[in-house]
């Protein structure tokens, strides 16, 4: 047999983690969840030979983090006088930091004499097509940043 770091619950029998003879996870706990020391054990495990218990420190679990902004669009045609709601989400929706994520973003347009973009009270942004052309509307948050391709031609 080969061993195994086994971590179980500190009044549990059966381990919710195997791993290798140097390192565990233990998965599955919501994120920023505080774990106080011998909340967990682990041991190492050979067949029938098994080391001591070792208590697992405490910990908190990382928060989950959103990884992207998604516009509402990826592109959007207007004629020239239109102007377009477009919205933005976090991704994960789940993330801890969604919600700081999303009022953090700020828009700002590749070619201002082509298309305008300005915050609007419901948390979105209006793009406002001056003239025929193309620009891109840059969503920043962070790190984080999405696109929104607008094409503008001529009104009827």
């Amino acid at each position: 047999m080969t061993e195994q770091l086994k971590i179980y619950k500190k009044d549990g029998d059966t381990p919710l983690f195997s791993g290798t003879d140097t390192e565990a996870a233990i998965t599955g706990l919501a994120p920023e969840t505080v774990v106080a020391t011998g909340d967990y054990r682990g041991r190492l495990e050979d067949g029938a030979k098994v080391s001591d218990w070792v208590d697992v420190e405490g910990f908190t679990v990382l928060p989950k983090l959103a990884t992207a902004i998604v516009p509402s669009q990826k592109t959007a045609a207007l004629k020239v006088g239109d102007t377009k709601n477009v919205t933005a989400a976090a991704d994960p929706a789940d993330a801890t930091n969604a919600a700081d994520v999303v009022k953090a973003i700020t828009a700002k347009s590749s070619d201002d004499k082509i298309a305008t973009v300005t915050a609007n009270e419901g948390g979105g942004f209006d793009i406002k097509a001056v003239a025929v052309g193309s620009a891109t509307i840059t969503l920043t948050s962070g790190t984080l940043t999405a696109t929104v391709a607008v094409t503008i031609t001529a009104a009827a």
